[in-house]
This record gives C-alpha cells, sequence and structure tokens, in this order.
C-alpha cells in the first residue's frame, strides 16, 4: 500500500495532461485523418507528462524494482489515463520501459488462462455502419409513434447534439475488410450492421466492431423539458430510456451507434432488426460472450465511463466484461481513421501471423506507428484508389490525403501520441487460443 497523496490534484494533472496529449497535432481536423503530423509535436506535452508522472508513477518505482510487466487496476480519473504515454525525464515514454496492461480489478488475474467452458463462435467483424438507412422522403414522413414501437429513446438537447453531428468512417470499411480476411470470414457492412444481429451474436472467438463510439456525461436534470419528451430523439413524453431518472445509469450514456441511427433520429421507417441503432452499454451487458476471447472497439472513447471509486468503471469497459469477454483492445479518446486503420491492421498481423500475446501484439502496434514512414505506406494506403475510398467524396479529406502523399519517404505521420497512444488493452494479456490462429 503506498499512499499517492489527496486525489484532486492528481485528477487535476490528469486533466491539464489530457487535454494537451489528446490535442489534433497542428491543430488539423480529426477529419484528416493524421495527415501532417509533426515529428516533434509531442514536445508541448512533456512537463505536464513529467509532473503527472512523479507524482503518480515514480512513487511506486522502489516496489516495482527491475519488473517490466506491470497490470494496472485504475480507479477513479486514472481509468483515463494511458500510462504507456507518459514521458521519462529522459526524451522517452512508460511504454518504451514497460509492457502494460489493465484490469478491472485485481481479482480479475485469476480468470487468465482459463478455458471457456461453452464453444465459441467464429469472428465477427463489423465495421462502417450506414447510419441512414432511409429512402428519400420515407424518413420524413414517418409517424412520431414508430419511434416508441421500436424502444425509442428519449435524450436531452444537449445530448442530441452531441450525436448527431457525425459521418461515415470510410477507413473503417477497408479495416474491415482486411482484418476479415485475415481471419477468413465475411464482415458486416454497412446496411447490416443492425443493432439485432450484434445481439444475437452466440460467443465469437473475436469481435470487432468498427463505428463511431459515445459516452454521454450526465446532467443536472430540467423536469420541464423531461416532461416535453425533447423531440430529436423521439417526441414521445414516457420512452425516456436514456434520459430522467435512467441518465443516471451510465450503462444508457455509453455505447457505439450502428446502421439506421440517423433514420431513427429523423423519425423514419427502419427495418425491425435496425432497432435504434444505438448499441448501449446495457445492451452489450446482455450479451453471451462467455467464449470470447478478444473484443476491438475500433471506435472512439470506448474505453471512457462514469467512475466509481472502489468499483471501476461503469460503460463499454464493464459491460464487455460483464458480457464475459476475456480481453478488450479500447480507446481512450477519439483517434483519426487512417491512424486507426493501419494500427489495428498490424495488430492483427501480430496477433494472427507473428502469434504475439495479445499486450504485446498492441504494444509493438503502437511502436509500429511511430516508427512508420510515409514510404511504407505510400502504395498500401496513399494511392490514388485508396485516397479516393478514404474520403468518399470528402473534399478536405482528399485533399489532406494527398498531401501526406506528396510528403517525402522519410517523414513520420504518426509519431505523435495522439495517434497511438489511446488504445489499451484490459484483461487477459496472453496470447489467443490456438484454435483462432489455427483455424481462422
Amino acid at each position: 500500500m503506498i499512499d499517492l497523496g489527496e486525489a484532486e490534484p492528481i485528477d487535476q494533472m490528469i486533466a491539464t495532461f489530457r487535454s494537451v496529449i489528446t490535442k489534433i497535432p497542428e491543430d488539423r481536423s480529426r477529419r484528416g485523418l493524421g495527415a501532417l503530423a509533426s515529428e516533434s509535436s509531442c514536445e508541448p506535452s512533456a512537463s505536464d507528462g513529467v509532473a503527472l508522472r512523479k507524482a503518480l508513477f515514480d512513487p511506486l518505482l522502489n516496489t516495482i524494482g527491475n519488473r517490466k510487466r506491470l497490470l494496472i487496476a485504475p480507479d477513479g480519473d486514472l481509468i483515463r489515463l494511458p500510462f504507456e504515454v507518459l514521458p521519462t525525464d529522459h526524451g522517452r515514454r512508460l511504454i518504451d520501459h514497460y509492457q502494460i496492461s489493465y484490469l478491472s480489478t485485481g481479482r480479475d488475474v485469476l480468470r487468465f488462462g482459463i478455458a471457456s467452458s461453452g464453444q465459441s463462435t467464429e469472428p465477427l467483424i463489423a465495421a462502417d455502419p450506414d447510419f441512414d438507412l432511409s429512402n428519400g422522403h420515407q424518413a420524413q414522413a414517418a409517424s412520431e409513434t414508430a419511434g416508441i414501437a421500436r424502444g425509442g429513446r428519449v435524450s436531452r438537447e444537449t445530448h442530441v447534439s452531441d450525436l448527431k453531428h457525425f459521418g461515415q468512417l470510410p477507413g473503417t470499411r477497408v479495416e474491415g475488410e482486411r482484418i476479415a480476411s485475415m481471419l477468413g470470414v465475411e464482415p458486416l457492412l454497412g446496411k447490416d450492421v443492425l443493432e439485432a444481429r450484434l445481439k444475437a451474436c452466440c460467443s465469437p472467438h473475436i469481435l470487432h466492431l468498427a463505428t463511431h463510439g459515445f459516452f454521454l456525461a450526465d446532467q443536472s436534470r430540467d423536469q420541464s423539458k423531461e416532461m416535453r419528451g425533447l423531440g430529436a430523439f423521439g417526441r414521445q413524453a414516457g420512452s425516456d430510456r436514456m434520459s430522467g431518472p435512467g441518465m443516471e445509469n451510465p450503462l444508457l450514456r455509453s455505447g457505439l451507434i450502428l446502421a439506421g441511427f440517423k433514420t431513427w433520429l429523423k423519425g423514419g421507417n427502419l427495418p425491425e432488426e435496425a432497432e435504434d441503432g444505438l448499441l448501449t452499454a446495457e445492451d452489450v451487458s446482455g450479451l453471451d460472450l462467455l467464449a470470447t476471447e478478444l473484443v476491438v472497439l475500433s471506435a472512439c472513447e470506448t474505453g471512457l465511463g462514469e467512475a466509481r471509486m472502489g468499483e471501476g468503471v461503469f460503460g463499454l469497459r464493464r459491460a464487455f466484461v460483464l458480457a464475459g469477454a476475456k480481453t478488450l483492445v479500447m480507446s481512450l479518446w477519439k483517434v483519426p481513421d487512417l491512424a486507426t486503420a493501419i494500427l489495428m491492421e498490424h495488430f492483427y498481423d501480430n496477433l494472427l501471423n507473428r502469434r504475439l500475446a495479445r499486450n504485446e501484439s498492441l504494444r509493438e502496434s503502437q511502436f509500429y506507428m511511430q516508427r512508420i514512414t510515409v514510404g511504407q505506406i505510400r502504395e498500401r494506403w496513399l494511392s490514388d484508389e485508396m485516397i479516393d475510398r478514404l474520403s468518399v467524396g470528402n473534399s478536405g479529406t482528399k485533399r489532406e490525403l494527398r498531401e501526406l502523399a506528396q510528403q517525402p519517404n522519410s517523414y513520420r505521420p504518426f509519431i505523435d501520441p495522439y495517434y497511438w497512444g489511446a488504445f489499451i488493452c484490459q484483461g487477459d494479456p496472453g496470447p489467443l487460443p490456438s484454435r483462432t490462429l489455427e483455424e481462422p
């Protein structure tokens, strides 16, 4: 037991450090997919990070000794911090010195290496949901009661604005196709990424979900607005699965956005399997993942949730553990599309072909992102055809990708921890069982 002092000063340092390290390098748009990051752009976070490391990690060094394998069960605001990105005094980061993975609680180690009693099914890859399944005017003409029939949810106005301004993630389709090919399965893409289909999955050996994630902060309640129903998420008073008292449940305030969500948001007609296009953490906690070895959430902020002292994280992070998943790979902030796709492809190559352990597969992929050059990705990721796929008519994205393609072969676009540091591995860090490796 090592007393680190009062939590509040450390929490403030975490908030400051996150505000710097999650800032887009050179103020590029997230839609820019990581183009033109500065090779020295990690420097502004160094002083804040060193101070945090000295307060949080250095007091542990005498106890850690020469050990290089660390399992961390964070609580409170520590859940928002990937320890790997903390800088050292010599211009490096903790990831260079330690293998770090995470637990929801220390007793999780008792599950490591224990074979599941059930049988897993083939891997399930879902990517690039078609958020708008409407066919033109049909969405506008739909009745307001359709949302109730589908189990509609209501949210407060600020929550609505948080979720309705998002676009397609074309990089996730490329990512999903390539990972599915490596695993020998057909991915769910576009209009097929339906809520009911994911809920019906039965312990896929690997579950990979590439879409938008969300965590909605709780707010003080406005009874008058709740009575009016706040029409943007469905205008029905009483269908408040995500508002009012229910909003205090963080399992309802975090989740993944699936096919048809924008159509549902506009009150349009949807296939029954689409439901409302929101897979909340509450939904996830009811999935059958008891024989699932690995869940990868290739989405923004999937590792966040509401911290309750002594209880870990309530949100997607906790929900997948409750559902039975042995290992989670997830992110703690929004990561650009292209950078995520490249990191994920390399992660699976490490996992399936090099047969590295789960945590080491991620760590080596993060090293790879730091050293990769434009010359190494030009043919595979920056060809004219691929730029067209990744931009899908977005002129700003296409321009930035072309600018990236024009950089010298030696240019390293993803060296900043903004592009690789968000991803963490929680749960069993060991290799995947041979069944997945031998029978993809």
